[in-house]
């Protein structure tokens, strides 16, 4: 996990705070209450008092309860910048099936989620770069930083190819 990372309560986490319909345990609720929008995952843990917290927002995150709305640096140190904002028309279906080919190659079996943001992520460069960013950012947080790094190299490389761009930054 990032430990840069901000998370925000879902709608299905509030819902739990105020009506405690979904009936988390002790940890989990306490650690879903801490969570503010505003404090990074480091700033949450310095304020100690609460028990195996890393675990408990891992877990919130994996249930639904909360998600990442922002973290300083997305992914491990990551060098992802997106490519010039134009992306030849001819190229975009190459390029959605060359990310969902990327996302197969290096998550595996565990790629569905990805793949199913990246398929579902809309036709222009902005939003396919927010699309990959969150991709990233969850890769890190879920399955291990390596990966997401592996994924925004390859990701920054197809998206240099579809946009003609020459070199990578």
């Amino acid at each position: 996990m990032t430990f840069s990372a901000i998370f925000v309560k879902t709608l299905k986490g509030k819902d739990e705070i105020s009506s405690r319909q979904y009936h988390l345990a002790t940890k989990l609720r306490t650690a879903l209450i801490v969570v503010d929008g505003k404090s990074s995952v480091t700033q949450l843990l310095e304020s100690g008092g609460i028990p195996d917290l890393l675990n408990s927002i891992e877990e919130l995150a994996a249930l639904g309860f909360i998600e990442l709305v922002s973290s300083a640096t997305w992914g491990p140190a990551s060098s992802f910048e997106p490519a010039e904002p134009v992306i030849d028309q001819a190229k975009k279906p190459e390029l959605s099936q060359e990310l969902v080919r990327i996302s197969q190659q290096i998550l595996g079996p565990g790629a569905d989620k990805v793949i199913r943001m990246i398929q579902k992520s809309p036709d222009n460069l902005e939003a396919l770069d927010a699309t990959l960013r969150k991709c990233v950012e969850f890769v890190n947080l879920m399955v291990d930083e390596e990966k997401s790094k592996a994924l925004a190299t390859k990701y920054n490389q197809a998206l240099a190819i579809a946009s003609q761009k020459t070199t990578v930054r």
